[in-house]
């Protein structure tokens, strides 16, 4: 995951995160550690503003940090277990049907043919 994170701090496509030269990356990684960027520290640092303005307000005395925020992986992942359909089989398709569902794919991800 922490590739995808990285593409997206810097705009770069996946593949080109990992083209990149390891001693690049492996500083990246470094760098995480000592000041992490993204969607759960801008989710920890929501969730401590918003108990200093409930403590502020004489509620939220046991309440902690994490209590106030959002576990996304698990939504994620339970999104994903909703979703979980069986693979089809194409093994009884034509070759013109796996043909156009190959191109459907590559069109979707942006491969020109």
């Amino acid at each position: 995951m922490f590739d995808c994170r990285l593409g997206v701090t810097l705009g770069l496509p996946l593949s080109e995160v990992r083209a990149m030269p390891y001693p690049d990356y492996h500083r990246y990684e470094l760098f995480y550690m000592l000041e992490p960027w993204g969607f759960r520290n801008d989710e920890y640092r929501m969730a401590r503003q918003i108990l200093a303005i409930y403590q502020s307000q004489g509620a939220g005395k046991k309440t902690k940090v994490t209590d106030l925020m959002r576990d996304m992986e698990k939504q994620v992942i339970e999104q994903l277990e909703e979703q979980n359909q069986p693979h089809p089989d194409f093994s009884d398709l034509s070759d013109e049907e796996k043909a156009d569902i190959i191109a459907r794919v590559k069109r979707d991800f942006g491969v020109r043919a």
